[in-house]
C-alpha cells in the first residue's frame, strides 16, 4: 500500500529551548538515586487531533478528490526533538492521495498541520472505506515514534461514474464533399448519428455543448439527448479534417448535494474532396412569393477561397417586369469558406412601382435568375446560385 514520507527539522525557538533547559536542569541529579531515561514516546506525545471531513462523494469527472486537512499538537519535553528530523509517514491503503502532502510545524508544538491532496478521480469509480495511518517518528523506519503514534483516520469515499459515453474512443465520421443527404435532420444535414450515453441517477439537468473549431463554422452539431442517446447531425463542410470535442454536462443529486459531471467525446469529421463538385449551395432557394419574402442559404466552396460578395445577377427570359426592373437582392456574411446568405424577393402580383426593384409580376409567372459570387481578388465563382421565383 502507498506510504507517503515527509521529513522536517523541528523548528524550536532558541529562547524557548533555553527556558525549558534552565527550568529542568540538574534538579534530579542530586537525589543520589539512578533514574531511567524516559522513552521518546512517553516524553513527547501527539494529541488534540482534528481533521476535516473524510466522508464524501464526487463524480469521476471531477478534477481530483477533495483534500483532507489534519491538525495535531505535539506536547511534552520538546527538548528531545531539538535538531532532530521529524518524519511523517502516511499509509494510504487505496492510493487516494498525492504522495507529496504538505506539512507545517509550529515552534511551540501546538497546531501542527498536514494537508493531504486528493488524486485525480478519472478511472477510479468505486467506493473506498478504510483508515489512513499517520506515523510521526524521528527516524524513517519509524522505530522511534512519538507518543500516540500512529493516528488512524477513517475515510468513506465514493467516486461515482457520472455521465458517460458508451465508448470513449474518438468518433470518426467520413464523407465526400457534396455527397447526397443521408438521414437528414433539417434541410442541409449530411449525416446523423446516435451515440449511447449513460446519465447519473437523479439527474435534474443535462446539456450538450456544440464543439467549436477556430476560424470555421462548426461542421457538426450535437442535437441533444433522446432515450439515452446523443443525436448528432453532420453538415456539409469544405474538404478537410475537422477535430472537436462534444461535451455533455449534467447536474445530479449525489451524496445529498447537487453536483455536476461531464463526459467528453472526441470527434473527427473527414470530408473528402470531390473532383466533380467545387461548390455547394444549401438549400437552393426556390418557389417563393409575397412582398419582401426572404430565404437563407449557405455557400460552401471546395477551393478554400472566400467568395463573399455578389459579382452579378443574370436574369432568365421573363426574369424582369415590363420596365426591366429587377426583383432580387442577395447578400453574404460569415467567416471561413462557409458563408451564410440571404435572397430577398421584392414581389407582389399586380402591384407596380417606379423604384429600382420590380413589384409588377404576373400571377402564375415563373421567374429565374443566376447569382454569381466573387472573391476579394475579383475571382468569380464559376458555378452560380440558381433561384426560381413563382408568383402566385
Amino acid at each position: 500500500m502507498p506510504r507517503h514520507f515527509i521529513r522536517r527539522f523541528w523548528p524550536v525557538i532558541v529562547a524557548t529551548v533555553a527556558l525549558i533547559t534552565s527550568g529542568c536542569g540538574g534538579g534530579g541529579a542530586s537525589s543520589g538515586g539512578s533514574q531511567t531515561e524516559p522513552t521518546l514516546a512517553s516524553a513527547v506525545r501527539l494529541g488534540n487531533t482534528v481533521y476535516t471531513s473524510t466522508k464524501f462523494s464526487v463524480f469521476e469527472s471531477a478534477s481530483r478528490l477533495p483534500g483532507i486537512g489534519i491538525t495535531a499538537d505535539v506536547t511534552g519535553d520538546l527538548n528531545k526533538l531539538n535538531g532532530k528530523v521529524i518524519y511523517v509517514v502516511v499509509v494510504d491503503p487505496d492510493g487516494l492521495f498525492d504522495p507529496r502532502p504538505t506539512l507545517q510545524l509550529s515552534a511551540n508544538g501546538i497546531g501542527n498541520s498536514l494537508n493531504l491532496i486528493g488524486k485525480p478521480t478519472k478511472g477510479r469509480a468505486g467506493t473506498y472505506r478504510g483508515n489512513l495511518q499517520l506515523n510521526v517518528c524521528v527516524d524513517e523506519a519509524c522505530q522511534q515514534p512519538l507518543g500516540n503514534s500512529p493516528i488512524l483516520i477513517p475515510y468513506d469515499i465514493t467516486i461515482a461514474s457520472g455521465a458517460k459515453f458508451a465508448s470513449t474512443s474518438p468518433l470518426v465520421v467520413e464523407t465526400t464533399f457534396g455527397e447526397p443527404v443521408s438521414l437528414p435532420i433539417g434541410s442541409d444535414a449530411a449525416q446523423t448519428l446516435e451515440v449511447a450515453v449513460t446519465l447519473p441517477a437523479d439527474t435534474s439537468r443535462s446539456n450538450v455543448n456544440t464543439p467549436s473549431i477556430a476560424g470555421v463554422d462548426s461542421p457538426f452539431w450535437g442535437l441533444g439527448m433522446s432515450n439515452g442517446k446523443l443525436q448528432m447531425a453532420f453538415y456539409d463542410a469544405a474538404p478537410g479534417v475537422y477535430d472537436g470535442v462534444v461535451r455533455i454536462e449534467t447536474d445530479s443529486l449525489l451524496g445529498g448535494t447537487l453536483q455536476s459531471s461531464v463526459a467528453d467525446l472526441p470527434v473527427r469529421y473527414i470530408v473528402r474532396a470531390n473532383p466533380a463538385i467545387n461548390v455547394l449551395f444549401r438549400p437552393v432557394p426556390q418557389e417563393f412569393w409575397g412582398n419582401g419574402h426572404s430565404q437563407g442559404f449557405k455557400l460552401i466552396t471546395a477551393d478554400g477561397k472566400r467568395y463573399d460578395s455578389v459579382s452579378r445577377i443574370v436574369y432568365g427570359p421573363g426574369g424582369t417586369n415590363a420596365n426591366g426592373n429587377k426583383w432580387l437582392q442577395v447578400g453574404l456574411q460569415g467567416s471561413g469558406v462557409t458563408l451564410g446568405g440571404g435572397a430577398l424577393f421584392f414581389a407582389s402580383v399586380g402591384y407596380c412601382t417606379a423604384s429600382g426593384f420590380a413589384n409588377c409580376l404576373y400571377e402564375g409567372g415563373i421567374y429565374q435568375a443566376s447569382v454569381y459570387f466573387k472573391a476579394s481578388d475579383g475571382t468569380e465563382l464559376p458555378t452560380p446560385l440558381p433561384i426560381t421565383l413563382r408568383a402566385r
